[in-house]
C-alpha cells in the first residue's frame, strides 16, 4: 500500500513539472511567434523602402520621408535628454529631503534625550525636597488646628492681659485688662471667639469678628 502510494506522488510530481515544462515551452513558442511577426512586418517595410528606392520617381519623396524620421526621432531623443534631467533633478530634491528628514530625525531624537534627562533632573530634586511633605503634612495639621467649634454658650473671663484679634492668627484690633468677661460659643483648639461683652454689668453682642487666644481664657 506504501508503495502505491509513494508511487501515485511520484507520478503527480513529475506530472507537474512535466505540466510547468509544457507551459514554458508554449510561453516561448508564442513569443517566438510574436517576434516573428515583427520580423516579418520589418521585412515588409523594408521591402516597400527598397521598392520606393528603386522607384526614381518617388527618390524625392523617400528622402524627405526618412528626412521626417530623423528629425522626429531627434525630437524624441531631445524629449528623452530632458526627461533624463528632470529625472535627476527630482532625484536630487529627493535626495535634499532624505538628508533634510534625517536631520530632523536627529534633532528630534536629540530633543527626546534632553526633555526625558530634564524629567530625570526635575525627578531628582523632588526626591531630595525633604521637606516638600512634612509642610504638607503640617498644613493638614493647621487646618485641623483651626476647625471650627461649636458649643453652648457660656461666659468666660481673661486670666490676664490679652490682645485681641479679628481672626485667629489674625490683626490685633485692640487689648483687653485681665478679669474681662465675655461669652462665646465658637472656638478652635487655641482660639476663642468674642460673641459679647459686658459693659457696666451689662451684655453686648459684638458687632465684628473678635478672639482672644484660649491660654488666656478660663470658663466661668
Amino acid at each position: 500500500m506504501k508503495i502505491i502510494i509513494i508511487t501515485v506522488i511520484l507520478v503527480s510530481f513529475l506530472h507537474s513539472q512535466d505540466m510547468k515544462r509544457i507551459e514554458s515551452i508554449l510561453d516561448d513558442i508564442t513569443e517566438l511567434r510574436t517576434k516573428y511577426a515583427d520580423c516579418q512586418s520589418t521585412l515588409t517595410d523594408i521591402a516597400t523602402l527598397q521598392e520606393q528606392y528603386e522607384n526614381k520617381d518617388d527618390v524625392s519623396k523617400l528622402k524627405s520621408k526618412i528626412n521626417s524620421l530623423n528629425n522626429a526621432l531627434s525630437s524624441r531623443n531631445n524629449i528623452i535628454v530632458e526627461n533624463k534631467k528632470i529625472l535627476k533633478a527630482n532625484e536630487d530634491e529627493i535626495s535634499t529631503l532624505k538628508t533634510k528628514i534625517n536631520s530632523l530625525n536627529s534633532e528630534l531624537s536629540n530633543q527626546g534625550k534632553a526633555i526625558a534627562q530634564n524629567k530625570k533632573v526635575i525627578k531628582q530634586k523632588v526626591d531630595k525636597d525633604e521637606n516638600s511633605f512634612p509642610k504638607l503634612i503640617l498644613k493638614d495639621k493647621y487646618k485641623n488646628k483651626n476647625s471650627i467649634i461649636s458649643f453652648k454658650p457660656s461666659p468666660f473671663r481673661l486670666k490676664a492681659e490679652s490682645y485681641i484679634f479679628d481672626a485667629p492668627n489674625g490683626l490685633e484690633i485692640d487689648i483687653w485688662n485681665k478679669h474681662r468677661s465675655f461669652t462665646s460659643g465658637t472656638k478652635t483648639s487655641s482660639w476663642t471667639k468674642i460673641t459679647g461683652f459686658f459693659i457696666d454689668k451689662k451684655w453686648q453682642k459684638a458687632k465684628q469678628e473678635m478672639w482672644v487666644e484660649s491660654k488666656n481664657t478660663v470658663k466661668r
